[in-house]
C-alpha cells in the first residue's frame, strides 16, 4: 500500500553529470534524526556507503529523490528489487547502479530460542535417529521442546544426546547473526559490527536486542 506518510520509503540517487540514477535504496523515517538530514536520514546520509558510491559523488554532484512511501516494509523491499532490476547493476554490467546486491530480503520474525535450537543437532541413540534441531526431534516424537531439553540436560537414562555443542556454548553464535538498524535500515553482519559503527560497547547493542521493544534502535535480521 502506497501512502504519503508511510513509515518506510524507497529512494534513488541521481548523478547530475549524466542525469541518471546510480543508487537505489530503502530507509525508515526517523523523527529523531539531525535537522540537517531530516526524517529521510538514510537517503541523505553519506556514512556507510561503498567505495563505488563514493567514487561517483567525488566526480559529480547528485540529488536525492524519494520514490515511494508505505507502511508495508515488504512492499518497499519488493519495489527496491524491481527498480534495481529495471536500471541494472554496474558490477554485473547491466546498468549504471553501484548497488552490490539485488535488493533487501525482508526480515523474518526472529526467535532467539528457536535460532539456538536450530544450531544444535541431537540423536536418539535408542532408535539411532539423528535430528538437525531439538525442535525437529520434538515434532517427530510429539513431545514438548522443554521436555526434550530437560532430557538432554539430565544425561541420566536419556535416549537423547547432543551431536553438536549444547545451547549455552552455541549462544555465542548469536553474536554473528545479522543486525538491522531500525532507523537507518543499515544491516550489520553482527552486533559487534553494529556497535563499532556507533562507537558503542557490544553489550549495549546486545541489551537492545534482548529488549526488542519499539524504543530500541536495533533488532535481529534473519534472511
Amino acid at each position: 500500500m502506497i501512502v504519503d506518510n508511510g513509515k518506510y520509503y524507497l529512494y534513488r540517487h541521481i548523478r547530475l553529470d549524466k542525469n541518471e540514477p546510480f543508487y537505489i535504496g530503502i530507509g525508515t523515517k526517523s523523527f529523531r534524526s539531525s535537522k540537517d538530514l531530516g526524517i529521510y536520514f538514510r537517503a541523505y546520509n553519506k556514512v556507510n556507503r561503498t567505495q563505488f558510491w563514493k567514487n561517483i559523488i567525488n566526480k559529480t554532484s547528485y540529488v536525492v529523490e524519494i520514490l515511494l512511501e508505505s507502511n508495508d516494509y515488504n512492499f518497499i523491499c519488493n519495489k527496491e528489487i524491481e527498480f534495481i532490476k529495471l536500471y541494472g547493476r554496474l558490477d554485473l554490467k547491466l546498468g549504471p547502479l553501484v548497488n552490490m546486491r539485488n535488493g533487501e530480503i525482508c526480515p523474518k520474525r526472529f526467535n532467539k530460542k528457536v535460532a539456538v535450537s536450530q544450531y544444535t543437532r541431537i540423536k536418539n541413540i535408542k532408535d539411532n535417529l539423528e535430528f538437525n534441531s531439538i525442535k525437529e526431534a520434538s515434532l517427530y516424537y510429539k513431545i514438548h521442546i522443554s521436555t526434550l531439553s530437560n532430557k538432554l540436560k539430565s544425561k541420566i537414562n536419556s535416549e537423547f544426546i547432543y551431536l553438536d555443542k549444547p545451547n549455552k556454548e552455541k549462544r555465542k553464535d548469536l553474536l554473528m547473526i545479522k543486525v538491522i538498524d531500525k532507523i537507518t535500515g543499515i544491516i550489520y553482519n553482527s552486533c559487534t559490527e553494529a556497535a563499532k559503527a556507533y562507537g558503542y560497547k557490544r553489550q549495549r547493542v546486545q541489551r537492545q536486542l534482548k529488549r526488542n521493544s519499539k524504543l530500541c534502535k536495533f533488532k535481529y535480521y534473519v534472511e
